[in-house]
């Protein structure tokens, strides 16, 4: 292998790394927004199951 085919397979292989590192940070941030979000809406549900049945 020749040290030009060497850099081309680290550039190629380092920019598809990138590009999985950003989608991998990407959707982890995204499930924790999710999950908070569900999380708040549960809550709130819950306390408007509370408040009907006290009526």
């Amino acid at each position: 292998m020749e040290v030009q085919e060497i850099v081309n397979l680290i550039m190629n292989s380092g920019v598809t790394i990138v590009v999985l590192a950003y989608f991998m940070v990407r959707d982890w941030k995204f499930s924790d927004n999710l999950k908070n979000t569900l999380s708040k809406l549960s809550d709130q549900m819950e306390l408007i199951k509370d408040l009907l049945r006290k009526e």
